[in-house]
Order: structure tokens, then sequence, then C-alpha cells
């Protein structure tokens, strides 16, 4: 037996402003109702079927009875079925109906669902959009503050490298110190050399030279204090840690005293000006 119950029909609210998923939803209610009803036209559609072929068979024990109480009694029985079958019938046309009712609305929600969602995403993307040029107008704005800030560092500088005197042009001062407490070295002739080397330079003219022979400590300190060289060169005995100075005393013997510095409380550069 199929039941009666009548399927109620969702109306929907053509005025209303629906969110994709709001629409979803009533979209998937639509569809389960439609699929409800397309059952029950199934279901009457068999009952109809049925309640015809018994019909069928009876109409046939009818022909083949010869019984006149039978046939009276068959043919009601027949028609109480003609009778079911045709109201089956009817409820399938109605439910019928209603599948196509429901699916009309189907159509319609799902033509809304695609253009809601067309719309959402276009909202989206606008919105992507509007960060987008939020963003980098942001960051357009703190590249011109840093700008800003690097043209006023530039300026300041150029006010303060303007506000600087320019240095001024001077020799290059070379203190050159000989030392032979032992008399084993040939100071005098180096130092000739290094002389001829100076004015064989090309820029000799910015080359001052100040000679110390037999330097002692005092000629040492003496040097750097009142020559403020750039170059201190060193000629005679030394090592890695100290360099030998004369100390200024005579003897009559060939015995000469001298001093001695450390190399790591005075840092001399040797140079060779060749060239």
């Amino acid at each position: 037996m199929v039941a009666n119950e009548e399927e109620p029909v969702v109306e929907l609210e053509e005025c209303a402003i629906l969110s994709v998923s709001q629409i979803s939803r009533e979209l998937e209610q639509i569809r389960s109702k439609r699929v409800g009803a397309e059952k029950k036209v199934g279901e009457y559609r068999a009952l109809e079927s049925k309640k015809r072929t018994e019909a069928d068979k009876i109409a046939t024990i009818i022909l083949k009875t010869s019984s006149e109480s039978t046939r009276r009694r068959k043919q009601a029985e027949r028609e109480r079925h003609l009778s079911e079958a045709q109201s089956a019938g009817k409820k399938a046309i109605e439910w019928q109906k209603k599948v196509n009712s429901y699916s009309q609305k189907e159509n319609t929600l799902q033509q809304r669902l695609s253009k809601a969602q067309s719309e959402e995403m276009s909202k989206v993307e606008k919105q992507r959009q509007r960060e987008y040029q939020k963003e980098i107008s942001n960051l357009r704005a703190t590249q011109s503050k840093l700008n800003s800030r690097i043209n006023d560092a530039e300026q300041q500088v150029g006010f303060i490298m303007r506000a600087f005197p320019k240095p001024k042009q001077e020799k290059l001062r070379v203190l050159v110190l000989t030392s032979n407490p032992y008399g084993d070295l040939r100071v005098d002739r180096e130092q000739k050399r290094i002389k001829q080397a100076v004015q064989n330079a090309t820029h000799r003219d910015w080359i001052e030279m100040q000679f110390r022979p037999a330097a002692t400590l005092d000629d040492l300190f003496d040097g750097l204090a009142s020559f403020s060289p750039h170059i201190v060169h060193f000629t005679g005995h030394s090592n890695e840690s100290l360099i030998l100075l004369e100390q200024d005393k005579d003897e009559k013997m060939m015995v000469f005293q001298y001093g001695s510095v450390h190399l790591s409380t005075l840092s001399l550069q040797l140079i060779s000006l060749l060239r």
C-alpha cells in the first residue's frame, strides 16, 4: 500500500537576497523533495500496474466461468481493482506534477546559485584587489618616506662635507734612520742609493726626506715628534723584536755602546723607493 500523505510544496522567496550557503541549503531541500516525489510516482505507477494486471486476470476468469453468481462476484472484484488502479494513476499524476514543480524550482535555484557564486567570487576578487591596491599604496608611502629620509640624509652629508675644509696637499715625509754600532755595515752606501732612487722618481718633488745617521733613541723620538713622518726607514741591525740604536757617547776604543727599542712598541715600516 502507498501512503497518502501530501508533500508540501516549497515556495521560493523570489525577493529575498540569499547567500550561496543559504541557496545551497534550499536547493538541497528541493532536490530531496523531488527525489521523494519521484519515488511516490514510481510507487503509485507500480500499484496502478498491479491492480490493472489483477483486473485483467479476473476478466479472463469471468470469460471462462459458466456460473452467473461467480461472474457477478468476479465482476465486482474486477471493478474494485480497476477503481484502485484508477485512483493510483491519479495519485501518480499528482505526484508527477509535484516532481515537475520541484524540478522547475530546482532549475531556478541552480541558476540563482550559479549567479550568487559568480557574484560572491566577484566580490572576493574586488576585495582582494582593494587589499592589493591598499598594500601597494602603503608600500609606495613607505618608499616615499624612505626616499625623503635618504634625500635629507644626503643633503645633510653634503652640507657637512661642504663645511669641512679641503685637505691640504702635502709631501710624503720619510724619516731615514741609520745605525751601525759594530761598524760592520755599509750604511752610507744604502743612504746614497736611497737618495738616488728618490731623485730618479717621477714624483720626487712630492717626497721629503730627513736623514738621521748614527741614530739614537732620542733621534728616533725627536724625528717622530718634529718631522711627523709618514714612513720610517731603518738601516741597521735588527731582528723580529729589536732594532739596535747607538748611544751618544764617545770612547777611545772601538767599542760602541748601543741601545735597543722593542718593535712591539714602535711600528717601523720599511719601504723601497726604487721605481
